[in-house]
């Protein structure tokens, strides 16, 4: 009976996440396609440089704290124990968000020559570090519509504001930023109140951190602050590598693409990940037989190659005529470009479910190395690729990137949990893949002068849906896919 009513109340955990994940996912996709409608794509350069400076020292500076909070928080048992517990992480934090602050101020000036940009960058960051931390708190204590009411402020006064700054602003990228900064800070609002015990209290930076507090959180949360920091390099590194190198212009065709596609490509990553992610914990904690897991990470795996390899097909095909008609003709990017950006979202997507072995082991440590040396190989190869090849060499280094480390990880996991897939699917899928383009191919030759572009399109992309529609029904593991959800749902 208590088993079933934890994974009941885990269910329902699952069910109200989904609005706080998917509420800041259509915030930000609707975010950009405002941006690209009234910024030019040097602004939206700029404007993405910044994000990802803010991003970059957001996950160096505070990932490490929050993963800690996470695993040391529900130690505390008593309430006043828990109150000194928080005032400590957050008088932690602040003194980590000053220099983190100033860093970003540094490095948005240098990049984009822009200082009311880089002062705007610097405020984002503190917003972004409290956020994540008192966000964290919330989580331990399973307080998940206080997140949802947060996030669904955030998104509100960003897309509100963004809405009305955008066209009030002579710059543009800055008043973006400000949208950004300003839904953080109306978020950060309900969070405070949230948290009642910090508020009555104001924190003593000189007396209140305890040294052995502090070495205990980051011995635990170094690890995964050195992955979260290097991964996140390597995948946009390379907008900050394009600005300094004065392709302007390329990076915001380039950055709004990407920023697209991984925002949609959430929605089909995180519901799989967030159903499976505590089932896989749950099956090793009790350890069950490694082939149970490695049978869910198997079909975790088929069924991300089955829903991108139709992905990359009509981005292939269709993809610059579908920037072009979202976003505008000046955004307008190269298939290939298009296409070696989803390929290298789809083996990250692949990966986090690859490496769940190291996760559940404890492993961190090494994920982090893997990841820092994958960063150390983008940034060399992007200082030199990018001068001579722009944005097309910057994504050829992000999918090289990606295949490295998915390679290290798979060595590293081989004697842990590997998903055991067979080479009939692969071949199945390059057969259709191949295929598909091929029809595709011949479709464009024959109707291109005898149809408006329109047309085309259309008729392309209704091709690929039945293709694809043709592949699912016919494929054995989306069938099992869904009878273990379904079988799972009702343990």
């Amino acid at each position: 009976m208590q088993a079933h009513s934890k994974t009941v109340s885990l269910s329902k955990d699952v069910l109200a996440y989904i609005p706080v994940k998917l509420i800041p996912a259509l915030a930000g996709l609707l975010s950009i396609v405002i941006l690209t409608r009234n910024l030019a794509p040097e602004e939206y350069g700029r404007y993405s440089v910044a994000i990802t400076t803010v991003l970059l020292l957001v996950q160096l500076s505070g990932s490490w704290l929050s993963s800690s909070v996470l695993y040391f928080y529900p130690d505390y048992l008593i309430e006043k124990e828990k109150v000194e517990f928080r005032r400590q992480t957050i008088n932690l934090q602040l003194i980590v968000s000053i220099p983190a602050s100033l860093i970003a101020y540094v490095v948005i000036y240098i990049v984009t020559h822009t200082q009311q940009l880089a002062m705007v960058g610097g405020v984002l960051v503190l917003g972004q570090l409290m956020q994540g931390l008192l966000m964290t708190f919330l989580q331990s204590s399973r307080k998940i519509y206080t997140q949802a009411i947060s996030v669904g402020l955030q998104s509100i006064f960003q897309i509100c504001t963004l809405s009305v700054l955008i066209f009030a602003a002579n710059g543009k990228e800055t008043a973006a930023v400000i949208a950004v900064t300003i839904g953080f800070l109306a978020g950060n609002t309900v969070l405070f109140f949230a948290n009642r015990n910090m508020q009555n209290q104001t924190p003593k930076i000189g007396n209140v951190i305890s040294r052995a507090l502090f070495l205990k959180m980051l011995g635990y949360g170094l690890p995964m602050c050195l992955w979260f920091f290097s991964t996140q390099f390597y995948m946009v590194g390379d907008r900050i590598f394009l600005q300094f190198f004065g392709a302007d212009k390329q990076l915001g065709q380039y950055a709004s693409f990407r920023d697209l596609a991984t925002g949609c490509a959430s929605f089909l990553i995180m519901p799989l990940l967030m159903a499976s992610h505590p089932i896989i914990m749950a099956k090793w904690k009790s350890r069950c037989e490694p082939q149970e897991i490695e049978k869910i990470l198997s079909s975790n795996v088929m069924v991300l190659a089955m829903l991108f390899v139709p992905l990359i097909v009509m981005t292939d095909v269709i993809g610059p005529e579908l920037v072009i008609a979202l976003f505008g003709q000046r955004y307008a990017l190269p298939a290939n470009v298009m296409v070696l950006i989803v390929i290298s979202i789809f083996v990250g997507a692949v990966t986090i479910h690859i490496q769940k072995g190291l996760e559940v082991t404890g492993q961190t440590m090494l994920m982090a190395k893997i990841s820092l040396a994958t960063a150390i190989f983008s940034g060399t190869c992007n200082s030199i690729v990018i001068p001579n090849f722009g944005v097309l060499g910057g994504a050829i280094v992000v999918v090289v990137s990606s295949v490295l480390y998915l390679v290290g990880v798979l060595v590293a996991v081989r004697k842990i949990l590997l998903p055991r897939i067979s080479a009939t699917f692969w071949l199945k899928l390059i057969g259709w893949f191949l295929l598909v383009e091929l029809l595709s191919a011949i479709l464009t030759k024959n109707l291109e002068g005898h149809f408006d572009s329109d047309v085309v399109v259309a008729l392309n992309a209704s091709s690929i849906a039945l293709a694809t529609l043709l592949l699912f029904t016919t494929e054995r593991s989306i069938r099992d896919f869904i009878s273990f959800g379904v079988k799972n749902s009702k343990n």
